[in-house]
């Protein structure tokens, strides 16, 4: 499925990190309020996958639980050891398209239901596919802008940093 909305495409190089990755699979979905939000899979062969969220221009990283180590919810807060995340807001997402892996497992429902916790050690994202049953954990850490580029971006903040190393050579000599 063809997708002109996700600024990343299927099998893109993206830098993570400064990590060259592979953008293997992206689902793109919208709010009830019409806004955009992009899941995209990141995979190299030398370490574990990376699943990230942009919305608004902005990018977070989703580290999902283990499927035994899912926290237990008591109405509108979940508790992660000795932390209390209490419920600060709710998405319902619509599935436009996905193309490659599943970002954290394809919705078995064209609807996705997030709750967004906060706390003192941070946010907490839990999600559901009404009728598909179970739910999914995220720790979400908002990423630093310049933590995610594209290989065109990466090359034009290397040539800036040579610029601008030449100014300062230039500088000192002068």
């Amino acid at each position: 499925m063809e997708n002109a909305v996700a600024p990343f495409k299927l099998d893109e190089t993206v830098f993570y990190a400064g990590r060259a990755m592979r953008v293997a699979g992206l689902m793109v979905m919208q709010g009830a309020s019409g806004q955009r939000t992009i899941r995209y899979l990141l995979e190299d062969a030398a370490g574990a996958p990376v699943l990230l969220e942009e919305g608004e221009r902005r990018f977070a990283l989703l580290r999902p639980f283990p499927t035994g180590a899912q926290p237990p919810a008591a109405g509108n807060s979940v508790s992660v050891g000795k932390e209390r995340y209490t419920l600060v807001g709710v998405r319902k997402l619509t599935l436009l398209s996905a193309e490659g892996k599943a970002p954290g497992g394809r919705p078995q429902a064209s609807l996705l239901l997030s709750g967004i916790f906060e706390g003192e050690a941070g946010t907490l994202m839990r999600e559901m596919a009404p009728g598909a049953g179970g739910q999914v954990y995220y720790l979400v850490k908002t990423l630093e802008p310049g933590t995610v580029l594209s290989a065109a971006q990466r090359d034009e903040a290397r040539q800036a940093e040579r610029r601008a190393a030449g100014d300062r050579a230039a500088e000192n000599s002068g």
